[in-house]
């Protein structure tokens, strides 16, 4: 399918016009994982899971295939994503840095129609300096325009912050500390954020892969997947500042501001900071680092408006309960779950 064919009469006879196959790299991770949940409620798709090769972890069940790949061998890529229609990519953050890139040469080869790439997160398309001041955003970008130049069809699902994790990881986070019940409010507390759950991160992108891949022709107005090729798909499941994060946080655990340490912090002196350390090497700086620079006044992080507008074409209701979100994430707080997280895959190497 190339960049200059976009009708489906454009085809070559014989063209699906629907996702089927879909190959998934991460699927027993937390993002995979609810992905993985999601489009087996469709038997529009075959799901093939792609492991490391002496890999323990567990699948999913209802998983059609599993394929143990070398990711060192390039043909090794090759052959586990020949017949697959898209390849999503949920990387562990020890994943190493060459392997987007030559998942993609792969993805190329096998003959991928399309690429969900390991950018779930933030939409920083048009803010140039949030893209290089949270040491991350210029690499998604060079990644996706990497896929664009290979011919390879992307779309990045902007689904902002992970919810539960962020407000359950500790102050480095949303500036709010559940275990130890203190704050950091940044602008007062009033510099909002769009924030998702992992499930709808993944409705998101079950709704998206249900859609026909290309309109029939210029007169077809039905919504379909090249309407965010080579883009950033928005959403979200709360659009939340910091103020409100610990109201529900509040309800939840049955506490008021008396129970809590609430300071107003500054939110430039902590981000310059945490990335001072970071440019010296000190890794355990980098969430402070890219959480803060997201609460400065040109609210980078604030794509209300986009995610409505995108939810409402995409059909995907903005429909999720605050405080069942809110529950989970307590629970995981008072269970130290994105410590022990990164405390056991910096053990494992998994």
């Amino acid at each position: 399918m190339s960049q200059n064919t976009q009708y489906v009469k454009d085809q070559p006879a014989g063209f699906n016009n629907k996702i089927q196959n879909v190959a998934i790299i991460g699927a027993s991770g937390q993002m995979g994982g609810h992905i993985v949940v999601e489009l087996l409620k469709n038997p529009q798709f075959k799901i093939t899971a792609l492991t490391r090769k002496g890999s323990k972890s567990q699948m999913p069940e209802g998983i059609h295939n599993v394929v143990d790949v070398d990711y060192d061998q390039q043909q090794s890529i090759v052959d586990a994503l020949k017949g697959q229609d898209i390849l999503i990519t949920t990387l562990a953050t020890t994943a190493p840095r060459d392997l987007p890139n030559k998942l993609v040469d792969a993805a190329v080869e096998a003959g991928v129609r399309w690429y969900i790439p390991n950018d779930w997160g933030l939409d920083f398309s048009n803010n140039q300096s949030a893209k290089e001041e949270t040491f991350i955003g210029v690499g998604k970008e060079q990644h996706n325009k990497y896929a664009h130049s290979k011919g390879l069809p992307w779309t990045a699902i902007g689904n902002g912050f992970w919810y539960e994790w962020s407000l359950s990881g500790g102050i480095q986070m949303f500036g709010i500390d559940i275990k130890s019940r203190k704050a950091n409010f940044y602008g007062n507390g009033k510099v909002p954020q769009s924030t998702s759950t992992w499930r709808h991160s993944a409705r998101a992108v079950a709704t998206f892969l249900a859609l026909p891949i290309l309109p029939q022709d210029q007169n077809d107005t039905k919504v379909t997947m090249s309407k965010w090729r080579d883009a950033y798909l928005n959403v979200q499941s709360f659009h939340l500042d910091q103020r409100q994060m610990l109201d529900a946080v509040q309800k939840v655990t049955n506490t008021t501001d008396a129970d809590w340490e609430i300071n107003d912090a500054n939110v430039q002196e902590i981000w310059k900071e945490g990335s001072d350390r970071l440019k010296q090497g000190d890794m355990t700086a980098f969430a402070v680092s890219l959480y803060s620079r997201t609460f400065f006044p040109d609210h980078p992080a604030d794509n209300d408006e986009k995610c409505k507008e995108e939810m409402k074409l995409l059909g995907l209701a903005e429909d999720e309960s605050l405080e069942d979100a809110t529950k989970r994430t307590v629970q995981m707080a008072e269970g130290s779950y994105v410590q022990n997280f990164f405390a056991k895959l910096y053990t494992s190497g998994n």
